[in-house]
């Protein structure tokens, strides 16, 4: 049995993951729908889609779409997930899964009242290392474990200014300073993949933006 799936978000990172579920046995038709209508229809005529939808509300209101994968801006993400699940849609989204702890309660909620699925897309969960001592872990190999240490730093001269002119044009800067503490998933999956536990508190250091290129200026940030 396979099912359908609606991209929403047309950007750089969704094509990869478009191919990917194309090649999967379990996935029939791929949709696609962005703001920018002629990027949605560049990436179905790039990677061979179903089609295209005009909006997010035509896509959830369409019975030829089983599941939405949302590949939008990271503080759209916990709407979007609420708005999936309410139209009866299965929902994947890339991290994070939303910004603050009530958004995170509420899909939460939601997934139980509609037994739904909801999946956030961590790829540090499936990385060799995470995998290899996720199993080790389980099968007692490492003793008792009580500490771990989780590394992961984007290095922001390596593209990604690029990547957030892209998708936020002229206003770029009021976005890039997306705060770290609010898409902490790449640092912390590898440890919370392979060990079965959670975090009770949370604390973090800071340091002082010395770049002069106003990404982190508290007139410009919306952060």
């Amino acid at each position: 049995m396979t099912f359908s799936l609606g991209i929403v978000g047309a950007g750089q990172f969704s094509g990869r993951f478009a191919r990917l579920f194309l090649a999967h046995p379990g996935v029939s038709d791929v949709y696609v729908t962005d703001l920018i209508p002629e990027r949605a229809e560049g990436l179905a005529a790039a990677e061979g889609l179903a089609g295209t939808f005009p909006d997010y509300e035509a896509m959830l209101e369409s019975a030829a779409v089983d599941a939405v994968a949302i590949f939008t801006q990271r503080w759209t993400h916990g709407p979007l997930v609420l708005q999936g699940l309410a139209a009866g849609k299965h929902v994947y989204s890339t991290v994070p899964m939303a910004i603050s702890a009530q958004e995170i309660a509420e899909i939460i909620d939601a997934v139980r009242a509609t037994g739904l699925t909801y999946m956030m897309g961590e790829t540090s969960h499936y990385h060799p290392a995470t995998v290899h001592a996720r199993d080790r872990i389980a099968e007692g190999a490492f003793g008792r474990v009580f500490y771990a240490e989780g590394d992961y730093v984007h290095d922001m001269d390596l593209g990604f200014y690029d990547a957030y002119r892209h998708s936020g044009g002229e206003e770029w800067r009021s976005t890039a300073s997306y705060p770290p503490m609010l898409y902490p998933t790449h640092s912390v999956g590898g440890v919370l993949g392979a060990w079965r536990t959670h975090a009770v508190s949370v604390s973090a250091i800071g340091v002082v933006d010395e770049r002069g290129d106003e990404v982190f200026d508290r007139s410009v940030s919306r952060f």
